[in-house]
């Protein structure tokens, strides 16, 4: 990776990675959103995204400035924090405690993103810095950031369509938006550092000059809201929050379909390439038994069900602790191969 290090971004990407559970919040009785059913689908389309973004692709940025030895570190803590919260689910779910689910489900959404994106980062530690390995070439634009942004902002504009909006509900939405605004706008600064092309810096310095407008108005609207809850001032809140997730669509849209922002994944060794599958299937295989697990819990909160869906629910919340392990022990086999050079 020579002669690459000054291009790769210096901020970690993860750490915009909680915004469920900054929007459901820790004290219920200033963020009462308490339907478990809403917070179920929001960690499900979380964990959709990991999914799609950082396991179906092969990334040619690194997700933080992590050694491989820290992934490793992050992987084992945060596999237990998946497995533990869970297992606090399965018992609620168990005992008909529908009360106590919100909190570990946000904090799930939020432990399985930073799972997966550890992951994605282990991947790449592997495939670009493995020796005999073909570095990488960056794409000019992180994609994923984007996407991770889309989703959050998206989830943004749901909870300010709730009839159940208050002051502090928009603070909630407006810290979790900040967060990501400000990932784009950190995202397009490192893109414009990566490319010499005019065009595509002209494209990204008009995408954050259209960023800061747009946030603009929308800070105005809701600091109207604050001011003067109703559903008037609501409705303008709901208006100018639009353009913010349509502008990120658009950013999202050009990183991976634009040739000249681009790059192409690291062609790592047969060695190499072998410990990157084994990670991707035990990885892949937990976000779908985590997804199937979440899927029948939404199940057993909508519906009169059978004591078999129980059943089906500790089989899911088993075969995910399996894939945990499998998780845990390839990352593990891949740092004790010293694949990867340390300074």
């Amino acid at each position: 990776m020579s002669g690459n290090e000054d291009i790769y971004p210096v901020t970690d990407n993860r750490q915009q990675s909680s915004f469920v559970s900054m929007l459901v919040g820790t004290s219920p009785e200033k963020f009462p959103i308490s339907d478990p059913v809403q917070i179920c689908s929001e960690t499900l389309r979380s964990a959709h995204l990991c999914a799609e973004a950082l396991l179906l692709r092969s990334r040619d940025l690194p997700m933080s400035n992590s050694s491989l030895t820290m992934c490793h570190d992050s992987v084992i803590a945060l596999s237990k924090a998946v497995a533990s919260q869970m297992k606090t689910i399965n018992n609620a779910v168990m005992s008909d405690s529908n009360s106590s689910i919100p909190k570990p489900l946000a904090e799930l959404a939020e432990s399985l993103v930073l799972l997966v994106e550890t992951v994605a980062d282990t991947i790449f530690q592997i495939g670009s810095k493995s020796t005999g390995t073909k570095a990488p070439s960056p794409s000019v634009i992180d994609s994923y950031v984007l996407s991770r942004a889309r989703l959050a902002i998206s989830l943004c504009i749901e909870h300010l369509e709730e009839s159940s909006l208050n002051t502090d509900r928009m603070m909630a939405v407006l810290s979790v938006m900040a967060t990501h605004l400000e990932a784009v706008k950190e995202c397009n600064a490192q893109a414009i550092k990566r490319t010499k092309n005019k065009q595509v810096v002209l494209q990204l310095k008009a995408t954050n000059k259209g960023l800061t407008g747009s946030t603009a108005a929308f800070i105005v609207s809701a600091k109207s809201f604050a001011t003067k809850p109703c559903a008037s001032s609501q409705r303008h809140v709901i208006q100018f929050s639009k353009p913010l997730v349509a502008l990120v669509d658009a950013l999202l849209t050009f990183s991976i379909s634009e040739e000249l922002v681009i790059g192409k994944p690291s062609q790592p060794d047969s060695m190499a390439a072998s410990y990157i599958k084994s990670i991707e299937a035990a990885a892949l295989s937990l976000v779908s038994a985590v997804s199937l697990f979440l899927k029948t819990v939404k199940t057993t909160l909508t519906q009169s069900v059978s004591a078999e869906y129980f059943e089906t629910l500790t089989k899911y919340l088993t075969a995910a602790n399996v894939h945990l392990s499998e998780l845990r022990e390839s990352v593990k086999k891949a740092l004790q191969a010293e694949l990867v050079p340390t300074l």
